[in-house]
């Protein structure tokens, strides 16, 4: 499998979260901003969406805090993102490619007006969490990873590309090193 099918980056740099076993990630989901429009339900579709992706057997471990300030990632919600698109995620990456600190920005209502329901959001989350985590696009539609979000699940594909990321070292891969993809080196 390539580099960039597999859901990491085109360019070869691979940032991913150093192994959180001992000290977990600590992840803030801010619900203050949100209006009526999210229930219980909608703030437990974005934390079971972190815990899907821990459950596919990566080194990373969650625990949820209660401020910003404690936090490694940060989920805040919107009543749009302008560019009329349901989440965006940002993080830092040390030089090395380990991910530093993250936010998900997550909108409440889609495009067209209408709310978001649960299981909505779920899917934007788990989309969400998948770059967090290191992920990129991909062009298969039936991934959670695809650009535009149509899966409501990880498929086997998510599940083993995220084990994939999370079994080699954070950093470059470059033309001159085996693609940590691909189970035959790269011509030279």
């Amino acid at each position: 499998m390539a580099l960039a099918e597999a859901g990491a980056p085109p360019d070869g740099a691979i940032g991913r979260w150093a192994e959180r076993i001992t000290r977990p990630l600590r992840v803030f989901v801010d619900t203050a901003a949100a209006s009526g429009s999210w229930s219980a339900d909608h703030v437990l579709a974005v934390r079971t969406a972190f815990d899907r992706w821990v459950a596919t057997g990566i080194p990373i471990r969650l625990t949820f805090v209660a401020s910003p300030a404690h936090a490694d990632v940060t989920v805040r919600t919107v009543a749009r993102l302008a560019e009329g698109i349901s989440g965006r995620t940002t993080w830092r990456r040390n030089a090395a490619g380990w991910l530093r600190e993250g936010t998900i920005w997550l909108a409440r209502i889609h495009a067209d007006g209408a709310p978001l329901s649960p299981g909505e959001l779920h899917a934007v989350a788990l989309h969400e969490v998948g770059h967090l985590l290191g992920l990129s696009h991909v062009a298969d539609p039936t991934r959670i990873m695809a650009p535009r979000i149509r899966a409501r699940s990880l498929s086997p594909m998510d599940e083993a590309t995220i084990r994939q990321l999370y079994g080699v070292p954070a950093g470059t891969v470059g033309p001159e090193e085996p693609n940590a993809f691909d189970s035959v080196p790269p011509p030279r």
